[in-house]
């Protein structure tokens, strides 16, 4: 090991959280903050009192739900439970609701919550069927469940198919019905929430804190919530977007177009967005290849998973055009990604950059990257974080001088920046150790502690398979990993 200190300078004199080193993993690291925020908030839920008619209606529902049990509880198209009525032919489910009857300005979360969940006070609605039972009646009807996001697995973008849900009711002025999103309002455009229907996720069956028993997590965890507009692990029903509780909250509130009054029976109905059983998911792999010999600038690609739109060894054009006709055709290309053994480090991550120019809403998503992987954003390196001074806090580096894994000497660094009262500055103490194999790198890391976060810095020419033995090596002690392409000349670079 060697060590030594120079002096930094840098324009801050805090410490700042690593995420923000990294522009192009902004939606990652919302998500990680707004699942933080969303536990520190569960222990100060403003739980209100439920509606004193309340006891009134769960009379009435319990009272039809007799009534369903004794007229349909032997037709096998139909699925009776308590607030649930379900067609597996007409493919409908109903539930029996209250609204919570908040007004704007109050921030709204949920569109529905279980009647047990207690953040009445920002939601629309209380459901009076379990989720486990929703869940289980949107499966009765023909939709299966889906994933819901986990960003500690890198899945970003809640999966499943699309359901409409149309809120319903009757007061002294009429009857009426409104799509969940148009009960919003957003604050930032004046619009309601695009009706483009809400996402079966599904939720987990999760192990209950401090007990060996398992629980349905929209019913058992905090928040119990069925859908929110936010994503959330737990919920049944996500929104069709990435979008995190911070982003959103204080900005969404009910709409003064559809005023609720606390304690108002609700019928909510829930139907595929496609009544012919067409399906929105299409889950595709996409393998991203060395140039041909005939052009060796441009990588070329495979794609499977949709007949109709098969490529092998296909340009860039051919994938996009693909894409197109998937998306135009109403559905969600949802895409694992897989670099070949061979692919130079250069190649990759010019595809890389392609492919989050290309992700969103109304383009691919991502999924989760295949085992013994590494998520794709790692490839996409902030470019201005080589130089140490502009980075906010420092990271380990580990540079590879070879191309190859076997016969070489690469160099781990940690860097820690000390305060110097007396210059009123920060120096920075290096410690380098030097590294021979993927072992050597990984008992280093756990021995020495720090940082979770490693900066990566191979030839422009390494093939992927070399790059991902590394990784394999130390992503599950240090997740967050960028790699850089590093050229003899460059080496000082970052200094």
């Amino acid at each position: 090991m060697i060590s030594n200190m120079i002096p930094i300078k840098k324009s801050f004199k805090v410490k700042q959280i690593v995420g923000v080193l990294q522009g192009h993993l902004k939606m990652a690291r919302r998500l990680f903050l707004a699942l933080g925020l969303l536990a520190g908030m569960c222990g100060s839920s403003r739980a209100q009192n439920p509606p004193p008619q309340r006891q009134v209606t769960l009379d009435q529902v319990n009272a039809r739900f007799r009534e369903n049990t004794a007229r349909f509880g032997a037709d096998s198209n139909i699925l009776v439970r308590f607030g649930l009525l379900a067609d597996r032919t007409g493919r409908w489910v109903r539930i029996e609701a209250e609204a919570c009857g908040h007004k704007a300005p109050t921030p709204t979360e949920f569109f529905l919550i279980s009647s047990r969940s207690g953040h009445d006070y920002e939601a629309l609605a209380v459901s009076f069927a379990s989720g486990r039972d929703l869940h289980s009646a949107l499966e009765f009807i023909g939709l299966p469940p889906g994933l819901p996001v986990d960003p500690s697995a890198h899945r970003y973008w809640p999966r499943g198919e699309r359901v409409r849900t149309e809120f319903s009711w009757s007061d002294s002025n009429g009857n009426h019905r409104a799509m969940a999103e148009e009960l919003i309002l957003d604050q930032r455009t004046g619009l309601a929430l695009p009706a483009k229907g809400l996402v079966f996720t599904g939720s987990r069956i999760v192990r209950l804190p401090g007990t060996d028993q398992t629980g349905f997590a929209a019913d058992d965890v905090e928040p119990q919530a069925f859908a929110a507009n936010f994503n959330h692990p737990d919920v049944v029903l996500d929104v069709p977007r990435q979008v995190t509780q911070g982003e959103v909250y204080s900005h969404l509130v009910p709409h003064p177009a559809f005023p609720l009054n606390i304690g108002q029976p609700l019928t909510i109905t829930f139907t595929p967005e496609y009544p012919d059983g067409r399906k929105r998911v299409q889950n595709l792999t996409l393998t991203v290849l060395p140039p041909a010999a005939s052009d060796p600038e441009k990588p070329i690609f495979d794609l499977v998973g949709d007949p109709s739109n098969e490529l092998t060894h296909a340009p860039l054009t051919s994938l996009l055009a693909a894409f197109g006709r998937i998306t135009d055709a109403g559905r969600d290309p949802y895409v694992t990604l897989n670099f070949d053994d061979n692919l130079p480090l250069h190649d990759a991550q010019a595809v890389a950059i392609l492919i989050a120019s290309i992700e969103g809403e109304n383009g691919i998503r991502i999924n989760a990257p295949l085992p013994d992987n590494f998520y794709y954003r790692a490839l996409i390196a902030q470019e201005s974080s080589r130089l140490r001074p502009n980075r906010p806090t420092q990271p380990w580096e580990f540079h590879w001088p070879s191309r190859n894994l076997d016969n070489a000497t690469g160099t781990l660094t940690r860097l820690e920046e000390e305060w110097q009262d007396a210059k009123n500055d920060y120096a920075l103490i290096i410690r380098d150790f030097p590294v021979t194999h993927p072992r050597d790198l990984a008992d280093i890391l756990k021995r020495e502690g720090g940082t979770r976060v490693v900066f990566v810095y191979f030839p422009p020419d390494t093939p992927y398979h070399a790059i991902r033995t590394w990784i394999q090596s130390i992503q599950s002690t240090h997740p967050t990993i960028f790699i850089y392409a590093e050229s003899a000349a460059r080496k000082s670079d970052h200094d």
